[in-house]
């Protein structure tokens, strides 16, 4: 339940070797979580995957700033 809240990885969006990290902590975490499905950690389907991975990378960093602004 707190995985799904995540908001991602924060840093300076100006720098061009952001992009790398952001990249690179996209692929950490989908590996993870394909991971855990795979040995049976997760009781999920790849529907719900997809849900929560979008959630950490777009919507919650998206809520986040709308809720601030």
């Amino acid at each position: 339940s707190v995985l799904s809240t995540l908001v991602g990885m924060t840093t300076d969006s100006r720098s061009i070797l952001s992009v790398v990290r952001h990249r690179y902590f996209r692929d950490i975490a989908c590996r993870w979580m394909s991971e855990k499905i795979v040995s049976g950690d997760f009781r999920c389907d790849l529907k719900i995957a997809k849900e929560i991975l979008t959630a950490i990378f777009y919507q919650n960093a998206k809520k986040l700033i709308n809720d601030v602004c």
